[in-house]
């Protein structure tokens, strides 16, 4: 038969272990720094004796670390979150130095860095991390723990710390996965960070099957690209999106940055066509009063002024310069318009141009 006080450690851990299933994590916490108490130290205790000793290690390996796993569940009130956190930072390194080869070990390091970055410490985290990344490079934390960190940076709007990182998750691409690129990807084209949102795409496009995440990858490698100025290179993934998917949810998004990226490269009639699909498909008056105006700018810029003036005109007589979606395009349009007019000798045009910037712009005059 077991050693009486064996019984009684395991017998404690399954009670604390029972409480933290339960979700009950302060009563949980309570019975786990019972346990330690027992067996965290080894000098005279009753429990780390003869053959006893190896199964009760395992029970403070685990209760050391779900120690700190209820210091996490806890919402303590907001004087002591201080404490709680450093309390929980305690119990994670006293685990990862007595059990660094421990399975659960770098999941107490990934789990003490994301404490870091919420307590704001976070040149702190991102040692913590690389600490992760390099004693545990085989793991699956820490394989993603560049992941993590960036995509946490980010939301914190750390956004220095973030790119660095990134840098660093890019050097080791092929621990992360194509999902988790597009992740990262889509949070630095939200915070408008398009050169490693573009970095990021790249290493997508020709590396997913998922159809709808290869189509928010193209376009996003696209708009990035564009965001960039780099208008050239922005047309492969935008047109590879719209042969693969006709339908695509982005498509007039694509539509719209297509005839822009067309137009920077002299591609005139390729720009008019894209537009032409958004007049032919679509009934949204904003996407098509849109359409109308930069139908005008490329038409001016192959010479064809009267086109220009008419696809201008359509815009300033027939869309409500009321509309808050639409003023400021219908006002652009109107003063567009009134120049054309002036340059074609279409002087009547003007005037009524002008009556009608007056009126319905007048605010903006200086």
């Amino acid at each position: 038969m077991e050693q009486p006080s064996l019984i009684r450690a395991k017998a404690q851990y399954s009670l604390a272990d029972s409480y933290y299933k339960l979700k009950q994590h302060r009563e949980s916490l309570v019975e786990f720094k019972k346990l330690l108490s027992w067996i965290r130290k080894k000098e005279n205790s009753p429990y780390r004796t003869g053959k006893s000793e190896k199964e009760v290690l395992s029970l403070l390996e685990k209760a050391m670390f779900f120690l700190g796993v209820c210091y996490s569940q806890i919402t303590p009130p907001e004087e002591k979150v201080p404490v709680y956190c450093e309390q929980d930072i305690k119990a994670y390194d006293f685990f990862v130095d007595h059990f660094s080869q421990s399975a659960l070990a770098p999941k107490a390091i990934r789990r003490k860095g994301a404490i870091q970055l919420a307590k704001g410490d976070f040149e702190t985290a991102a040692a913590t991390f690389n600490t992760l990344a390099q004693t545990h490079p085989d793991s699956k934390e820490g394989k993603n723990s560049f992941y993590f960190l960036v995509s946490s940076a980010i939301e914190v709007k750390q956004f220095d710390l973030a790119r660095t990182s990134f840098t660093s998750m890019l050097q080791n691409a092929t621990s992360y996965t194509p999902l988790q690129f597009a992740k990262i990807g889509q949070l630095m084209l939200n915070a408008a960070f398009y050169t490693e949102a573009e970095q990021a795409f790249s290493k997508v496009v020709d590396h997913i099957e998922n159809p709808d995440v290869l189509q928010i990858a193209l376009f996003s490698l696209g708009k990035s690209r564009y965001e960039l100025k780099e208008y050239e290179q922005a047309i492969l993934p935008l047109e590879e999106l719209l042969e693969k998917f006709p339908n695509a949810a982005k498509f007039y998004d694509t539509k719209f940055i297509l005839a822009t990226v067309y137009r920077e490269t002299e591609q005139h009639n390729k720009a008019i066509t894209a537009l032409s699909d958004i007049f032919r498909y679509s009934s949204d008056k904003v996407l098509i009063n849109q359409a109308s105006y930069d139908l005008g700018t490329i038409q001016q810029l192959q010479g064809d002024l009267s086109g220009a003036l008419a696809s201008f005109m359509r815009v300033a007589l027939l869309a409500d310069p009321a509309d808050p979606n639409l003023r400021d395009l219908v006002e652009q349009c109107v003063w567009s318009a009134i120049q054309l007019a002036e340059e074609l000798g279409k002087y009547q045009d003007a005037v009524d141009l002008c009556d009608q910037y007056i009126k319905d712009f007048s605010e903006n005059r200086d």
